[in-house]
């Protein structure tokens, strides 16, 4: 039973075009990941499709053969609209992982909560809310052609659910939480799945968590997981991949992905 269900949720069927996954952002730590782990779980007929807006991001050698890369800007509604359309011309778009996005070191300073000025707060809601929309209202287009199960899951954050600082990408994090809830309503009767993966503190290969530079800051994060380590990029792709492929009867969901630091939330030192 258990592998008649992931046949049903791996494979396309008859088509002439071979499914694919397509994950944004795959330049970056979490993205790289997240191409690697669905390589690793998905059959040598699917394609992954590596979305950038760098030209030759880093892809490990013994992917070469399955990643197609597309150099793209995201918040360009155009070039994003543009994308998936071609991608339906090679391909069945069955799972989009939309990872592109990330916190501007200008948005709340140093400590994460100082306020961004209003041009730095338009950039960091731009790229983490409308851009994954942009990639979301895209692919829709063509998913929604496709039969058996597909998904989208979009990349929030912890910062989405307490008061972890950096005003414009907490807030545009909790939009999409929201925004999948309602977008899963709104797709299910097409069977297309919307979910959201909410990372904790990600650790560097410098051993430093996301972005954040100050020492500090970054000891006060470390302290703040329970679990006594952050997350690895690994760990946060293989919740993209488990709800892409295993959980196929969850919808409008968050999948957070944090060690505990929620339960022990962040709070400011006045």
């Amino acid at each position: 039973m258990r592998q008649q269900q992931q046949q049903t949720a791996t494979d396309s069927g008859d088509s002439a075009l071979p499914p694919c996954a397509v994950v944004t952002g795959a330049g970056g730590r979490i993205g790289g990941a997240t191409l690697e782990v669905l390589a690793d779980r998905l059959p040598e007929r699917w394609r992954l499709v590596s979305v950038d807006r760098r030209p030759h991001p880093h892809v490990p050698d013994g992917l070469r053969m399955r990643v197609h890369h597309r150099a793209v800007d995201l918040t360009d509604v155009a070039a994003t609209e543009e994308l998936f359309r071609d991608l339906a011309d090679l391909f069945e778009v069955r799972h989009v992982m939309a990872v592109a996005g990330g916190a501007d070191p200008h948005d709340g300073g140093r400590s994460g909560f100082e306020l961004p000025d209003p041009t730095v707060f338009h950039a960091g809601v731009g790229a983490n809310l409308l851009m994954p929309y942009h990639v979301f209202h895209a692919a829709h287009g063509v998913m929604r052609h496709v039969p058996g199960d597909r998904s989208v899951t979009f990349c929030s954050s912890v910062n989405a659910l307490g008061a972890w600082g950096r005003p414009a990408y907490s807030a545009a994090k909790a939009g999409l939480i929201a925004l999948a809830r309602t977008l899963a309503v709104a797709t299910a009767p097409e069977g297309i799945r919307v979910n959201a993966v909410a990372p904790g503190s990600v650790v560097a290969p410098d051993g430093t968590l996301g972005r954040e530079e100050d020492p500090a800051v970054v000891a006060e994060l470390r302290r703040s997981i329970p679990l006594g380590k952050p997350a690895t990029p690994d760990d946060v792709a293989r919740a993209f991949a488990a709800l892409a492929l295993d959980l196929t009867h969850v919808t409008g969901q968050t999948l957070v992905v944090d060690g505990g630091q929620d339960a022990r939330r962040r709070t400011p030192k006045v």
